[in-house]
């Protein structure tokens, strides 16, 4: 009866420790999320706008986004303008889109997401390590892979594929455990 309460009482002192990870992490990851620059020209702002899109106007078509030269990651289907970028991230961001509605187009709710699915995806990882090392190892590994790799200064800067990829790939291997 003592070993089955400890054993209690340390699943609830881990969970504890998941819980604060995600919420600092997520913190950190939001403070320092981009979510001024809607003139950068990459694969995030082709993810966020058909997401904010899709949340305010129920569509994915992106006849108000500006001709960018060059740029191949819209096309045209059935005479309106697309983004080719992968659907998961798209379909992971308009939740955010939706409840941090904005009148005009911005990287806030983005962000978020990316701050969230990153976040979650090291507090996933945390608890896949503690399956397998000590919890002051899996804190020190988790930590180093939220503020020491590019989860924090690419992943959970903006809503790149990587970020809900991670979360996924946390998601199976916390599954596996």
């Amino acid at each position: 009866v003592v070993m089955s309460e400890r054993v209690k009482q340390l699943g609830r002192l881990q969970d504890r420790y998941s819980l604060w990870l995600f919420l600092g992490t997520c913190v950190v990851f939001v403070i320092t999320a981009n979510r001024i620059d809607i003139n950068v020209i990459n694969d995030t702002l082709f993810v966020a706008r058909p997401a904010w899109t899709l949340a305010t106007e129920g569509s994915l078509n992106l006849e108000n986004l500006p001709a960018f030269s060059g740029t191949s990651w819209t096309f045209l289907f059935d005479g309106h303008q697309r983004t080719d970028r992968f659907p998961g991230a798209i379909l992971f961001t308009v939740p955010f889109s939706f409840v941090i509605r904005t009148e005009t187009f911005s990287l806030i709710s983005s962000g978020v997401a990316a701050a969230v699915a990153c976040a979650g995806a090291v507090t996933l990882m945390h608890r896949v390590l503690l399956t397998l090392v000590s919890r002051k190892t899996a804190l020190g590994a988790a930590l180093v892979l939220a503020l020491g790799t590019s989860v924090w200064s690419v992943a959970s800067d903006a809503i790149w594929t990587e970020g809900p990829t991670m979360l996924a790939l946390g998601l199976s291997m916390w599954a596996l455990t």
